[in-house]
């Protein structure tokens, strides 16, 4: 039985001809071949993009959730503040 030739693996394969002139139809397998590399190459950089998006998007998450924990901590402290405050001012009134 013959070795089976699968038409991805040879279309990988560098083809030439030692041949002075090219045929029309030597230059376009010689294109397609050049197009089949720059798309694989487009798709592995378009793969790292999203990879970094995420980790970017989930990053970014984490960083507002913490920023909306301080701010209302600050918030409940600026609260208690007030509060104390108002407390010595009352507590002043009182003793005076």
């Amino acid at each position: 039985m013959a070795d089976i030739k699968r038409y991805r693996d040879e279309s990988r394969k560098h083809y030439g001809t030692s041949d002075e002139y090219l045929t029309i139809d030597q230059l376009n397998a010689g294109s397609l071949q050049r197009i089949a590399d720059a798309t694989e190459a487009m798709a592995k950089n378009h793969v790292q993009l999203q990879n970094d998006y995420n980790y970017m998007k989930i990053s970014r998450d984490g960083y507002r959730e913490l920023y909306e924990m301080e701010r209302k901590r600050t918030k409940a402290l600026k609260g208690v503040i007030t509060k104390l405050k108002k407390a010595g001012e009352q507590k002043g009134q009182h003793h005076g």
